[in-house]
């Protein structure tokens, strides 16, 4: 699962990213981005999750940690 989330967040970020990868360093993350997180997480880890939650995530890792994939 976590592999799949990693791609995943790679397509909606737009570059290459790892576990390790500091979200805030990414040109493509933003209020939009993070919609589309929201709803990858949904479709699929299953997993629901907030804005405010996932704004507190400062890494790929952390987002893969918040779906319960890690």
């Amino acid at each position: 699962m976590k592999d799949i989330l990693i791609a995943a967040l790679a397509d909606i970020l737009e570059q290459p990213v790892d576990e390790t990868t500091v979200l805030r360093d990414c040109e493509a993350w933003d209020s939009l981005t993070v919609v589309f997180t929201i709803a990858m997480l949904d479709e699929k880890a299953g997993v629901n999750v907030d804005g405010e939650q996932l704004m507190k995530c400062e890494t790929v890792g952390d987002i893969i940690k918040l779906a319960g994939a890690a």
